[in-house]
């Protein structure tokens, strides 16, 4: 009898189903854990689409990819989906134009009495105590903030020992943890 070498094993039909089978089940499994991970994602209002222009200038950059960010038609006017403009401000060949904010008087101090939710409780804790002659007044929250807080502050006073003494008498006069800050 002659040895013709090592013979390979050939997969049966029913070999052949069973991998197909699993193959199948590992393909819906993934699937379904990037269903499950693309839950947490909010959907973006906006298209997307590939800029393929290369930008002003830029000899040798065409065809790079960049995405570019469409406006949204139906947001309003002021929304911030639509005031993106870094990306912009990076391929203009002029500098944009700064507005510059002037930083807070030396000198000047505020005591911060409490920080609230509610404008109408920020206000009323405002009249309380203007009534018992405090210079207090309420700072509106930032536009853009992710939680709009309404600060009470009493001031302004030129110097910080004023202002420090303001806080040690509203700490103990009134049910709050005032500091003393330097807008």
């Amino acid at each position: 009898m002659a040895n013709h070498g090592p013979s390979e094993a050939v997969p049966s039909a029913k070999q052949l189903v069973f991998l197909a089978m699993m193959a199948t089940v590992v393909a819906v499994i993934v699937f379904l854990c990037g269903v499950m991970v693309g839950r947490g994602v909010p959907a973006r209002p906006v298209a997307v689409r590939v800029a393929t222009e290369a930008a002003q200038g830029g000899a040798g950059m065409g065809g790079l990819g960049v995405p570019e960010i469409a406006p949204d038609p139906e947001a309003e006017p002021g929304s911030a989906i639509n005031a993106l403009s870094y990306f912009d401000r990076l391929s203009s060949i002029d500098p944009a134009p700064e507005t510059l904010v002037a930083p807070a008087a030396a000198g000047s101090f505020v005591v911060q009495v409490t920080a609230l939710r509610s404008a109408d409780d920020a206000r009323t804790v405002e009249a309380e105590l203007v009534a018992k002659g405090y210079p207090a007044f309420v700072v509106d929250p930032t536009p853009g903030a992710p939680v709009a807080v309404f600060r009470v502050r009493v001031g302004p006073y030129a110097e910080r020992g004023a202002a420090e003494m303001v806080r040690d008498r509203l700490a103990t006069e009134e049910p709050f943890t005032p500091f003393v800050i330097q807008p």
